[in-house]
């Protein structure tokens, strides 16, 4: 099978078909798989398969013996006409750091370039307490579920904070919500970041901006909605959603800052992997929503 050299063309650098994460994982997977119900699906849950499928695709990016596309200039001026290999990739996300890094690049500029408008944007964190996220282990529907009541509570706080009739107009934000499942240090922890128009949207399309806005009020509304929403899908038991609300909790930790628009709004790639920073740096604005309780 030939190959092409990796100086075929100035700069370009093939895809390395190994390196040391690809070892680490080689090396521990079949172990994992074969003692992880026993030793972890009490703490992290079921291993669902898709976890399977990313962890076997990446193995087999960027190798050669999986598969290539075979390059060849057809441009009858080219002095060279060299070739070259190209292996497939895994295109996977949140494990591989070259296709993770370019899917989350291609997601973020689709967003900035096809469906955002040009207005100013804030971004909020929904988390949610310790004690009541193990259900989201066993059942991946919550975060669907989660990622719309974050929507809802945002879009019905924003609309409070609005004239009367915007209130009847029912105008909308410009919003997208990401679920997370984990947090810096890896450990389970599910909650939502989102980017919210400073503004709501009437039917016809015409922006209603507001500035400065307080989004302490948002806690609240956020809270008895996914509380709610737990009791509906049988996740937690009433007597203790009302034990929770009688619960003292930290309130609403903001991080302000001059709000941005989406042209230089930059999503922290730490967050998700499906969001990322865009081609133009900016700023942060970040407003956290914490659902934390402490007893009283």
């Amino acid at each position: 099978m030939p190959s092409a050299p990796a100086t075929a063309a100035t700069g370009y650098r093939p895809r390395p078909a190994s390196n040391l994460l690809k070892e680490i994982v080689e090396e521990n997977l079949e172990a994992l798989l074969r003692v992880w119900d026993e030793r972890f699906r009490d703490t992290h849950g079921p291993l669902q398969r898709r976890v399977r499928t990313v962890l076997d695709d990446f193995l087999r990016c960027g190798d050669v013996h999986f598969g290539f596309v075979r390059l060849k200039c057809c441009n009858p001026e080219c002095p060279k006409k060299s070739e070259r290999i190209l292996p497939y990739a895994c295109r996977g996300r949140g494990l591989c750091p070259s296709c993770g890094q370019k899917r989350a690049l291609t997601w973020a500029e689709r967003m900035v370039e096809e469906v955002l408008p040009i207005v100013p944007y804030r971004q909020l964190v929904f988390t949610i307490p310790r004690n009541l996220r193990k259900p989201f282990l066993f059942d991946r529907s919550l975060y669907g579920d989660l990622c719309r009541v974050a929507y809802a509570s945002t879009r019905d706080f924003l609309r409070s904070q609005a004239s009367l009739l915007t209130r009847r107009e029912k105008a909308v934000p410009a919003m997208i919500v990401s679920p997370q499942s984990f947090g810096d240090i890896l450990v389970h922890h599910p909650h939502g970041h989102a980017c919210v128009s400073l503004g709501l949207f009437r039917r016809d399309g015409v922006f209603l901006p507001m500035d400065d806005v307080d989004f302490s009020g948002l806690e609240e509304i956020f809270r008895e909605r996914f509380l709610r929403m737990m009791l509906r899908r049988e996740k937690v038991r009433p007597e203790t959603v009302e034990r929770m609300r009688a619960w003292d909790h930290s309130g609403l930790c903001r991080h302000q800052c001059t709000p941005q628009s989406h042209r230089v709004f930059r999503w922290p790639s730490r967050y998700s992997p499906d969001l990322s920073r865009t081609r133009s740096a900016a700023t942060r604005c970040v407003a956290v929503v914490t659902l934390r309780f402490r007893r009283m």
